[in-house]
Formats: C-alpha cells, structure tokens, sequence
C-alpha cells in the first residue's frame, strides 16, 4: 500500500474513533462499551468507492492499535476463544427473539425471561456480555434490585425478526443451524470431508430438505448475505441496458423485485428449485402483486442441462442471467457445470449475440494480507458449510475463461461483493 493510502487509513481510522468518542460522552447517551455504544455506521458517513479502496486497511491498522496495550497470550485468547464465545452468546439471545421483545421499550432480564420461558440470571448474564460488545444498551434506569434495563441499539435492531436486513435469519442459518460444521475444520483438514457433512451425516441441501422450516429461514438468510440486504445489491446494479433479468438461483425473488422497482421496462424471470418456486409464487402474489405481469416463476435446477429458462424474445432487448451467491456455493467442477448450463440457455436465445452473465460474490485480493478478515472468514465458511470457496480476480479469470465466457468487468460494491459482468466469449471474438 502507498504512503498516500496509509494516511488516508489513518486518516478515517482516527476519524470513526472522534465520533466514537464524542457520542459516547454525548450526556444521556449510551456511552462506552459499558452502555452498549455501537459506532458509527461509516456506510452512513463515508462514500463506498473510498470504503472498498481503503476500508481493509482501516480495519488492519484499527486491530492493531486496539491491542498495542494487550499482552500477547490475551490477544491470541481473544482471537481464539473469547471472540468465538461473544459470538455464541449473540446467537443465543437472537435465537430467543430478545431484539423483538425489546422493539416497544426497555425491559429488565426478569421481563425478558418470563416473555421467553429463560432463566432470568442467566440471560442477565448473557446481555450483560452483549451490552459489553455493543450489542444491545442497558438504560440508567434501574429494577427495583438495582440491576439496569435493556434496551435496543442500532446494532441489536438488525436482529428483529422483520428488519429488511433479514439478519435474524442469517445468524440463525449461519451462526446457529450450522456452528457444528466449524467445529469438523480439524478433522475435515485430514479427511477432505466437507466439515458440515462430517459433523450432521449429510449436506446442507440434504439437511435443508429434510427440515422445511429450516430451509425457510435459510432463503431468507440469503437476503442479509450483502450487509443491506437485496436493497443494497439493486441500488448498486444498473439494468437499465436490458429487457429481460433471469435471475438463477433467485430463491423467493427479493433482489428480482427490488431491480423490477427500479427499472420499469424491466422484465424479470425467476428460477430456482421447484418447492422454493412454488413459494415464491404465493410470496410474490401477496407482496409484489404490481410486478405480476412482468414476470414469470419456473422451477428446476441449474445442475441439470436444458433445465435453465430461455429468453424467447425474437426482438432482442438484451437479455441478462444472474448468478447472485451461487457460485461460491461450489468447488471448482460443479461451479464450471452451473457456468456451462447457463452459457447454454444464453447460446439458446435468439438475442444471445448480446446477452450479458452478471455474477454477484466476493473477489479476494491476491496480497490476502490486506484483505477484510470477515471476506477470508467467509471463504472458510462456504468451505465448512457447502464444500464450496471465494475466489481471488485471477481465480475468476480461469473460471469463466474455462466456461466459455470472456474477460470479467469487475464492479466493486459498498459491501462485501462484487458485481461480475462477462459475455460469451465467442460473441467477443466476433466483435
């Protein structure tokens, strides 16, 4: 990194510990970590383009100023155990639903226990690591024992279960339903079996299969995978060049919709798994009836040739397929299938002279040093859950070029992912 770039770091690093600070003694705020202070949202304050650019060094150079005054055992501690065990107490209180509880006022643990069937000093307990993370606040108001209230923060209100983040959802699926495949990384590092499968006796798909409750929370996970949930992904993706979005793999539709709100001319194919479709078919009637005549639901699997929607259109308004989270779900032979399925239904169409592949998912940076740690986390976590992987820029050069596509155009987002955008290669050899 240059030393322009490494001030800028800084820079904003200083910048989000002032605000930090100066809200924290703000009189009659929640101050400190002691009260449940979460800082600043830097999406609320900052341009994306300079978050992407610059955010995983404000996060290196912030890590390493927090431990300058720690000895080393604890910050290894905290890495390896203390960390891991905040995170389990989060999932513990979003899992009894306490954001929810919290929505209309503060409440006490004894309140919070008795609306849950929990036992009150234990919750106590667990919201008190909570508030000391940042999650949750705990008011200056006190029981008649003297213990503090708990109330909501801006971080405990994405664990609402309607929050448009879906975040409830995704710690449920990612955090809770699936904790037991890292704790299979030691053995699956020896037997090359994907760790969930090591640690429930089947894949994930199989395990969702066969609990359909559990698959329901998990297509609503999906929506909190871009931080924003699908109403980032559109603000950010522009369709304004197409007629016809297929999107594969699409789940109930949330991201289809919000690009259909976007883009009038729009008309928008949604495909995904048979049972997912069916769903999605009542959840678009009863929540999207407005886009109804734009467009149509079909069921079948992108595993399987010929099975993948053709845009029929003779006109050739420019059609486009949509991979949103797909791909990272699979190892490198099964990711070249999907590609290959889909390069055939886009060979298939009258327009595909002009038809576009758009993948969103993570690019990782070749010099990994300097990556976001949550990106290089969540590369091990499709690995853990799915047997699936991130991929670097040069990683998705090789795979697309393979598949029969072209050169990506890479479009960085204020989250996470990327948006990918690639033709057929021989398409590109013609011009």
């Amino acid at each position: 990194m240059s030393r322009g770039g490494r001030l800028i770091a800084v820079g904003i690093s200083g910048l989000l510990v002032g605000l930090a600070l100066n809200q924290s003694f703000i009189p009659g705020t929640s101050s400190g970590t002691l009260n449940g202070f979460a800082p600043p949202d830097a999406f609320d304050i900052l341009p994306g383009w300079l978050l992407a650019s610059v955010g995983p060094y404000v996060v290196h150079i912030s890590r390493s100023m927090s431990t300058w005054f720690l000895p080393s055992f604890v910050r290894l501690a905290d890495l390896s155990i203390f960390n891991v065990w905040t995170g389990h107490v989060i999932l513990a209180l979003n899992h009894h639903g306490i954001a929810d509880l919290l929505a209309d006022g503060p409440k006490s643990a004894e309140e919070l226990a008795e609306a849950t069937g929990t036992d009150p000093q234990n919750l106590f307990r667990l919201l008190r690591v909570a508030v000391n993370a940042g999650v949750f606040s705990a008011s200056n108001d006190r029981t008649a024992g003297g213990r503090p209230v708990f109330a909501n923060n801006a971080l405990s209100t994405l664990m609402q279960v309607d929050h448009p983040s879906a975040m409830h959802a995704a710690l449920q699926t990612t955090g809770l339903d699936a904790a037991g495949s890292w704790v299979q990384l030691s053995t699956s590092l020896s037997s090359g079996q994907v760790p969930f499968h090591a640690a429930y006796g089947q894949s994930l798909w199989e395990h969702l299969s066969a609990h359909p409750d559990k698959e329901k929370t998990f297509t609503r996970s999906m929506a909190a995978s871009e931080g924003g949930g699908a109403l980032s992904v559109a603000s950010q993706l522009d369709c304004s060049q197409y007629g016809t979005l297929v999107d594969v793999g699409g789940a109930s539709g949330s991201l289809l919709a919000e690009v259909l709100d976007r883009h009038s001319n729009l008309h928008g194919i949604l495909f995904d798994l048979p049972q997912v479709s069916m769903r999605s078919r009542t959840t678009w009637a009863q929540e999207h009836p407005h886009l109804i005549n734009r467009t149509q639901i079909f069921g079948g699997s992108f595993l399987e040739p010929d099975s993948i929607p053709v845009i029929e259109e003779s006109e050739c308004p420019r059609p486009a397929y949509l991979l949103r989270f797909i791909l990272h779900d699979w190892d490198t032979p099964w990711a070249l299938k999907i590609l290959r399925n889909v390069r055939q239904a886009m060979q298939a169409g009258p327009c595909h002279s002009t038809a576009t592949l758009i993948i969103i998912d993570q690019v990782l940076k070749d010099d990994f040093q300097w990556e976001l740690p949550q990106k290089l986390l969540m590369d091990i976590n499709m690995w853990a859950t799915v047997g699936g992987q991130e991929r670097t820029l040069s990683e998705w050069q090789s795979l697309l070029a393979e598949a029969g596509f072209g050169m990506p155009h890479v479009q960085s987002t204020q989250g996470y992912n990327s948006i990918i955008t690639t033709r057929l290669q021989d398409q590109l050899q013609k011009r």
